[in-house]
């Protein structure tokens, strides 16, 4: 450590990135491949939450994210020139949802969850986004909620999902 010694720190704020960015090698892939539906082309994660946490402090948690992260704003416009992309505007509103699960059975729970997956995972527009859809289930008093994530995967990849939950 004292080689590298200790220097003054930089915060380099970019600001807020909007408009048109060139596709990335494997966005261009992608959309050479002419899929039927390529919105639904998504990953998702979810979360079983240790404790009763604040609903609104989640969709806090979300919304900072879609601000935080450029990547999340992207959306796909295809035209007579191909396929390109632009970063939404970082004031859009992130989609959110609560789903309140507290008053079912433990399989009228399963497939709740199941059903709202389902529709999250189909719920995308390239053109219009949001890419980015966050789901709480409310499980009620006695149990922890739980949280779903879903991305289009040209705006998320294994290592910013790594990065994406952590700061979440």
């Amino acid at each position: 450590l004292e080689a590298i010694g200790s220097g003054a720190t930089i915060d380099a704020d970019q600001g807020v990135v909007m408009g048109p960015v060139k596709l990335t090698p494997s966005q261009q892939w992608f959309f050479e491949q002419e899929f039927s539906e390529p919105q639904h082309f998504n990953q998702s994660v979810l979360l079983e939450l240790r404790e009763e946490v604040n609903v609104e402090l989640v969709q806090e948690a979300a919304q900072l994210l879609l601000r935080q992260h450029d990547a999340l704003r992207l959306r796909f416009e295809h035209s007579d020139s191909g396929w390109q992309q632009f970063h939404a505007d970082a004031s859009e509103p992130v989609n959110f949802s609560k789903v309140d699960v507290s008053t079912l059975t433990a399989d009228e729970r399963r497939s709740a969850i199941e059903a709202e997956v389902v529709a999250a995972h189909t719920s995308f527009n390239l053109k219009g986004g949001p890419l980015l859809r966050v789901v709480y289930f409310d499980f009620g008093a006695e149990e922890a909620g739980r949280v779903l994530i879903v991305c289009h995967h040209r705006i998320v990849d294994g290592m910013s999902w790594r990065i994406i939950l952590e700061e979440f």
